[in-house]
């Protein structure tokens, strides 16, 4: 198992951060996901907003020897309707191209679920995208299972 460290996002660091988000937007446009350039600035400008309240939404580097492997981006919120309860959710998770099929991903999910627990969190969720078979494979192998699926249409 490879060591990591989750490393949150200092301000000096935010636009190299969404650089790298960016490149990870497009990376999923396979999967049918695709962001404008607008899209991905109100997205930030979203994200940012609500990082200034931790946990609610924070930011992470992956590093293992100091070297950034990858992102992630977490939330913590009120579960519905009991709101004592406490539910984790990664909303974004990207471990870069020279780092994967290595087991950075793995360690990074163990360090997030501690990261998780110290915080109470009772349940986490994982967001993939619908095609994306590895990251499907990935996750249950880490131990989530498919709950619920969220369907869309446009109007």
């Amino acid at each position: 198992m490879q060591t990591v460290k989750l490393q949150p996002v200092s301000v000096s660091d935010i636009d190299t951060f969404f650089g790298h988000y960016e490149a990870y937007a497009h990376e999923l446009s396979v999967f049918g996901q695709t962001a404008t350039q607008h899209e991905l600035e109100l997205y930030r400008t979203a994200v940012l907003e609500e990082a200034q309240y931790p946990p609610e939404r924070e930011l992470f580097w992956v590093e293992t020897d100091a070297v950034r492997a990858g992102f992630v981006i977490t939330r913590c919120f009120p579960d519905w309707p009991d709101e004592t309860i406490l539910k984790g959710s990664i909303s974004e998770f990207c471990i870069f191209n020279d780092f994967r099929r290595m087991g950075f991903g793995s360690a990074a999910v163990d360090e997030l679920l501690k990261l998780f627990a110290d915080r109470e969190v009772r349940e986490v969720e994982a967001d993939i995208l619908n095609g994306n078979q590895p990251a499907i494979e990935f996750w249950h192998k880490m131990g989530f299972s498919i709950r619920f699926l969220g369907t869309s249409r446009p109007i």
